[in-house]
């Protein structure tokens, strides 16, 4: 079996315990098989949505206004570190512990990443250093609505 095929294998399975043992907080998850990938998208309230590549020999997630992407690059790859990532991530996001922001300058998007929850005000304060001039910040998280706030 190859990384890709490994890779699409291990996500199929994760997202099926997911959605039959850590179902609390989604409302729904599909499987979107693609010709050599998977896709997967679990939804949640307020707008919550996770999608899930196998895409590239790589796993991608997508939450909020961002995306992150798993990989172990050495040889021979260390499968257990993407797929040990990979579920800390998933389970992270879906407990709320992993929040998504976006930075906004005059109504375009300039960048974006991941965090463990903080708040509000330490988040725009930290993206200060990182996103110069950014006047909106987008963040979001699991089940919960989608803050925009001015920085000063």
């Amino acid at each position: 079996m190859d990384k890709q095929q490994r890779l699409n294998l291990f996500l199929k399975e994760t997202c099926v315990f997911i959605e039959k043992y850590y179902s609390s907080s989604i409302t729904d998850i599909s499987f979107e098989p693609e010709e050599e990938w998977v896709k997967v998208v679990i939804t949640g309230e307020n707008d919550s949505v996770c999608k899930i590549y196998s895409d590239g020999e790589e796993i991608i997630i997508m939450f909020g206004e961002s995306h992150w992407h798993i990989d172990n690059y050495s040889e021979p790859c260390d499968y257990s570190k993407i797929y040990e990532n990979t579920i800390d991530s998933i389970l992270e996001l879906l407990k709320g512990e992993l929040v998504t922001y976006s930075c906004w300058i005059g109504g375009e998007t300039i960048g974006g990443s991941s965090f463990l929850k903080s708040e509000v005000s330490d988040i725009t304060k930290e993206l200060s250093g990182f996103f110069k001039n950014t006047d909106i910040v987008h963040i979001k998280s699991w089940n919960e609505e989608l803050i925009k706030t001015a920085v000063k």
